[in-house]
């Protein structure tokens, strides 16, 4: 049968079916392309947070290596003020050593004080001294008196 001019009916059935099957192609296509659009979506909105997270990350490691720094910068000043404190006190402790060196007696107690006993000692020495000179003396003139007296009988 033809239905208008020159096609059949066998042409006709048989572009029929194929407009069906591009049809079902195209409906197939068209699930893909959603599914790849929804990836895409998806992919974009993960990408956007991983920038998102790279940038607070990137700055939080700039933040951290500015207190690293900080720090280090710290450190390395009480380093400084350690080694100066140290050199102050070996100095102090020199000049201490030397000033017990140079003061004699007054550095050290026990020979202060053996110092001070031998010096009592001797003004008790030098008083029983002076007594017994005193006593010699008067010994000495009652023996000439006796003398005289004795040279005299």
């Amino acid at each position: 049968e033809e239905l208008a001019e020159g096609l059949h009916m066998i042409d006709f059935e048989q572009l029929k079916i194929e407009n069906q099957t591009y049809s079902e192609k195209i409906e197939e296509r068209n699930e893909e392309l959603m599914k790849l659009r929804k990836k895409i979506s998806t992919t974009v909105q993960i990408l956007s947070h991983i920038k998102e997270k790279l940038s607070f990350v990137s700055e939080q490691r700039i933040q951290a290596a500015q207190m690293l720094s900080a720090k280090e910068d710290e450190v390395k000043n009480q380093r400084d003020e350690l080694a100066n404190t140290k050199r102050k006190r070996d100095r102090l402790r020199q000049e201490n050593h030397q000033l017990k060196q140079n003061s004699g007696l007054v550095g050290n107690e026990a020979l202060l004080r053996d110092y001070e006993d031998r010096y009592d000692e001797i003004e008790r020495v030098s008083e029983q001294l002076e007594n017994l000179k005193k006593r010699h003396a008067e010994i000495t003139l009652m023996c000439k008196v006796l003398k005289k007296k004795i040279s005299k009988v």
